[in-house]
């Protein structure tokens, strides 16, 4: 796995493209980015490289796309989440090297995480289990977890 060549949907005509490809080509004034819990099980050194040259592609592709850099997503302890403690650990490193990523390319941080996580630092249940996604696997947001993320990006994003 390597995030730095992820495809994902264009929404124009549902071929898989890279970000870097996708900011090129739409040239959008903002762009946030957010990886996904796979990414956990990348060793730290690629990660952070991949990461980077992800950013730097985009910075390159379009320069003028305001980037921020959005932290993972913790998941929710349960059933579904086998050593929900340690998942969400190693979710907080590699966010910590998310904000470091930021701060060395000059990009925006948005901590997400924190309007997503309980008290003991897991997903908050409501965030998972009810909604009209309906996800419920721990991993994922439904839409009430969405909407949270939503109101954070729109109030600490960028003025």
């Amino acid at each position: 796995m390597s995030i730095d060549r992820t495809t994902i949907i264009d929404p124009e005509d549902d071929s898989a493209s890279s970000l870097p490809a996708l900011a090129a080509k739409y040239k959008p004034e903002y762009l946030v980015i957010t990886v996904g819990y796979n990414s956990r099980n990348m060793d730290d050194e690629g990660f952070i490289r991949s990461y980077k040259k992800m950013v730097n592609a985009i910075k390159e592709n379009s320069p003028s796309t305001k980037i921020i850099l959005q932290s993972i997503f913790p998941v929710l302890a349960g059933d579904n989440v086998p050593d929900a403690d340690s998942a969400n650990a190693r979710l907080n490193t590699l966010n910590g090297y998310i904000l470091d990523i930021a701060e060395e390319l000059g990009v925006k941080y948005l901590d997400t995480q924190s309007v997503l996580k309980d008290e003991n630092g897991h997903l908050k249940a409501g965030y998972s289990k009810t909604g009209g996604f309906n996800h419920s696997d721990g991993y994922h947001l439904n839409d009430v977890g969405l909407l949270a993320v939503l109101n954070y990006i729109k109030t600490h994003a960028y003025n």
